[in-house]
C-alpha cells in the first residue's frame, strides 16, 4: 500500500526540521530529521514496506522490526491529523 502525503500544505525546513502547515486546518506540525527524512520519501510513490527497506539502508544498523514500529507509529500519528492517507 502507497503512502500519500497531503497537498494542501506548506513546508519549511529550518535547522533540521521540517515544519509543516496545513492550509486548510491552520495546524502547525513540527518534525524531527527522521520524520523530516519520511516525509521527504513519500513524494516518491513508495509502499509502507518499500519505505521501511529504504530506511534500513539509510540507517544501517538499524533493526528493521523497530523501524516497521517506528514508521506503523508515525504514519498512525500523521494519518490522524491528516497529513498523510494511505493509497491503493
Amino acid at each position: 500500500m502507497r503512502l500519500e502525503r497531503l497537498q494542501a500544505v506548506e513546508v519549511l525546513k529550518m535547522d533540521g526540521e521540517v515544519i509543516i502547515l496545513n492550509q486548510e486546518t491552520f495546524a502547525v506540525t513540527k518534525l524531527n530529521g527522521t520524520a523530516g527524512w519520511i516525509w521527504e520519501q513519500l513524494d516518491s510513490g513508495l509502499t509502507q514496506e518499500q519505505l521501511v527497506e529504504k530506511m534500513a539502508a539509510e540507517y544501517e544498523g538499524a533493526d528493521t522490526e523497530q523501524i516497521r514500529a517506528d514508521l506503523d507509529r508515525f504514519i498512525d500519528q500523521m494519518s490522524g491529523i491528516g497529513l498523510i492517507q494511505r493509497a491503493g
